[in-house]
């Protein structure tokens, strides 16, 4: 991998309201479908960028980076850029 910022993979839920699922089956659904693209290691990342849109009302703000670094045992720096609507 090049010394430079890079990415290797996007994951993300289909479009459209999930009321039905919980923000951590989203963040794992996200994730499977990044990690299915590429063949990753451990030693491959320094760091992981997450980009999300919850509304206040989850309560779950947060939760991601600790979620997904549990989820996929990378134990790396992951930062979060959020968007959030009243």
């Amino acid at each position: 991998m090049p010394n430079r910022p890079t990415i290797v993979s996007v994951g993300r839920t289909k479009f459209g309201e999930h009321y039905e699922k919980e923000p951590e089956k989203l963040i794992e659904e996200a994730w499977l479908r990044a990690s299915a693209e590429v063949n990753l290691e451990r030693r491959d990342l320094e760091a992981c960028y997450l980009s999300d849109y919850f509304l206040p009302i989850t309560n779950k703000l947060g939760l991601e980076e600790g979620f997904l670094s549990e989820l996929t045992e990378l134990h790396v720096p992951m930062e979060v850029t959020r968007s959030v609507s009243a």
